[in-house]
Order: structure tokens, then sequence, then C-alpha cells
């Protein structure tokens, strides 16, 4: 069992899309240092499907 980290809605193993989120943080100089190891989301298929469509707009037309 599992939360979804966007709108808390309580999700099974079946409905959980897990990925893995980066972290960084800024070192000496302003340079960005990857933090080992990658953080988890977990979303609903819902938020999931709506990150994504977020990520990858249309493309707009005039």
């Amino acid at each position: 069992m599992a939360v979804c980290g966007d709108c808390g809605a309580g999700l099974c193993p079946d409905h959980a899309h897990v990925e893995v989120h980066w972290l960084t943080r800024t070192a000496v100089i302003n340079r960005t240092v990857v933090v080992e190891p990658p953080a988890r989301v977990i979303r609903c298929t819902v938020c999931h499907t709506a990150h994504d469509a977020a990520e990858h707009p249309r493309a707009r037309t005039a």
C-alpha cells in the first residue's frame, strides 16, 4: 500500500506509478551536484497522467 505524493489517494501496487527523482544541491561557486541515491516519487494514475501532460505540452496552433 502507498499514498499518492500529489493528491494523497491510497494506492495498491497495481495502480501505483513509481518514478525516480534525482535531487540536486548547490555546491561551491554555484555548481549543481546530484545527490545519491535518487528519491522515489509515487503517484496515482490520474496524477501520473496529469504530470506527464504538463511535461510534454501539445504544440500550440495559432
